[in-house]
């Protein structure tokens, strides 16, 4: 049987990889959503940018 201890660390264990996930993915898709590739004369289409 799996205690509530262990129950409560795997989950606490697993917030802690969703967020650095969603933390990791944010630094990368916001700021290229945004335009920052702009200057380098790559254009993202829109749609692609919003789907991010």
């Amino acid at each position: 049987a799996v205690s509530i201890l262990d129950l409560s660390k795997a989950t606490y264990r697993k917030m802690l990889q969703n967020l650095g996930w969603a933390t990791g993915y944010n630094v990368f898709a916001i700021p290229l959503a945004a335009g920052v590739l702009f200057p380098l004369g790559i254009i993202l289409n829109p749609a692609v940018g919003a789907a991010l």
